[in-house]
């Protein structure tokens, strides 16, 4: 699926927007806006969020204060504008041939299904479709067939998936079954580690080495076309290459029936979210930076590592979960980072995390604006961000932004989760706060480092590299230089 925005009337007619894989923009007045409405005063500098991962294309409010007209009803806002009544669902799912108005522009909103060859082939009208997909081509056939390198696993061919879709507008519903318990060839499945609403995560034996390992599963809403697979092969070859002792590594991939899965290596560790609990939530200041500069070093190996066409490997979804503490004989850890690449893998075959609404909790709290803002274009500086955000709160016991508890508060009250744009709306109006506010005793060659890991530059899309990179530290390696000097300089 591809979505075009396109505005057709108002002071930007002309822009438009394409989007071919999945992605997250924001609409407004802000720098980061891919569509300019910065001559538009009826429109908010983050006026709304639109996500697209197919079958997906949805629209959630940034708190506008005047809101978006979707088909001639007006959605959300703050101001009543007349007499126009305003409703207030969560979120809007976008259908081909929506009009949108925001501010004094109007928008068409055009979705289109690509051949296997990459062409559009018209334009998908009436009923948003879920879960639907045509039934391969021989090409893709052929692929899926002979697909595999290295001992990877192949893909198999399968039939699509199809359900219907509701009407739009409508409230967004993100319930989908996941299926029953798979088998997979090569391994014996022992237990079920976690859910998410995509995917299942499992510990398992392989039977040949009779070693353990990890299996984390994916189930896309339709079935990946030809691009998409090739996508989620390539990356996960790269991905396989980097191997790192502070790293979890990947063994290998595949596809069984409609499931996507990744196996890692089973690392028997302690979670540091749980510790940290056990902890009390709060850490000395030595005990937290032992354990940080050795997944640093991982880090910095993983964005280091380069193989055409990508030109780093960056986590994207650092959480406390993902990093796992190894006990050794002698009473230390040896820390090691889990999930490295999984959530770009799972990117490629349509999937993108920010429709889970199960990693929506803990996890943005430790996201930079660019993960929402820039999401299809993210960078290393992306995971400094993140990493120093987990042990910032390791060290203080606060998040880095204040308005956070506020918000899941409002939610509460108002008897729902929250939502990404609810996150985001935080984010842009509540910068990190100085990590000495909360740890007033943390040496300030220490502080400046962190502080400098929190900034959070608004930037335009085709700048956001070398902005980010000069503004923050350009990688996991620059940060960890910085931190071992400013340890240096407390120590001397």
């Amino acid at each position: 699926m591809r979505v075009k925005l396109e505005v057709c009337q108002g002071p930007v007619t002309g822009q438009v927007l394409r989007l071919r894989q999945p992605d997250c923009v924001v609409l407004g007045r802000a720098a980061d806006s891919p569509i300019s409405f910065q001559r538009d005063n009826l429109v908010s500098r983050h006026h709304v969020l639109m996500q697209f991962c197919p079958p997906h294309c949805k629209l959630l409010d940034l708190r506008s204060k005047h809101g978006v007209e979707v088909n001639g009803v007006r959605f959300w806002g703050r101001r009543s504008g007349g007499s126009m009544p305003v409703e207030q669902a969560p979120g809007l799912f976008l259908r081909n041939g929506d009009t949108l108005k925001i501010g004094e522009s109007t928008l068409i909103v055009s979705i289109s299904k690509p051949t296997a060859a990459g062409n559009d082939v018209g334009e998908i009208t009436g009923e948003h479709v879920f879960f639907q997909d045509p039934s391969p081509t021989s090409e893709m056939r052929a692929f899926l067939e002979a697909t595999g390198s290295q001992g990877m696993s192949v893909f198999a061919q399968t039939p699509a998936l199809a359900e219907p879709a509701p009407e739009t507008p409508v409230e967004m519903n993100e319930s989908f079954a996941l299926p029953e318990a798979v088998e997979f060839d090569g391994y014996i499945i022992e237990k079920t580690l976690g859910q998410g609403t995509l995917g299942k995560v499992y510990r398992a034996v392989e039977r040949d080495t009779g070693e353990r390992v990890v299996i984390k599963t994916q189930h896309p809403r339709q079935l990946p076309d030809l691009v998409q697979i090739q996508r989620f092969q390539a990356w996960q070859d790269f991905v396989g290459h980097v191997r790192h002792p502070n790293l979890a590594n990947v063994r290998r991939y595949g596809r069984q029936a409609h499931t996507f899965y990744t196996v890692y290596d089973y690392v028997d560790g302690l979670r540091f979210d749980h510790f940290l609990r056990s902890q009390g939530g709060q850490l000395p200041v030595d005990t937290a930076l032992g354990i940080m500069l050795p997944i640093l070093h991982g880090l910095a190996h993983a964005h280091a590592a380069q193989r055409e066409p990508f030109r780093a490997l960056v986590h994207n979804h650092l959480h406390p979960k993902h990093i796992l503490l190894v006990a050794r004989d002698d009473g230390s850890w040896h820390p090691v980072l889990c999930e490295l690449g999984l959530s770009k893998a799972f990117e490629g075959i349509g999937l993108s995390d920010l429709t889970d609404s199960s990693q929506l909790v803990g996890a943005p709290e430790y996201w930079p604006r660019e993960y929402v803002s820039h999401y299809r274009h993210l960078h290393p500086a992306t995971d400094v961000f993140a990493l120093a955000a987990i042990f910032y709160r390791a060290m203080t016991g606060e998040w880095i932004r204040r308005g956070f508890p506020e918000m899941r508060h409002r939610c509460r009250a108002q008897r729902r989760e929250p939502t990404v744009a609810d996150f985001f709306a935080v984010m842009v109006r509540t910068p990190a706060t100085p990590i000495r506010e909360h740890l007033a005793q943390l040496p300030r060659a220490l502080a400046r480092v962190f502080d400098r890991a929190l900034l959070e530059p608004v930037v335009a899309r085709s700048r956001r590299r070398e902005v980010l990179a000069r503004t923050r530290y350009p990688d996991a390696g620059a940060f960890r230089r910085a931190l071992l000097e400013a340890v240096r300089q407390c120590v001397a």
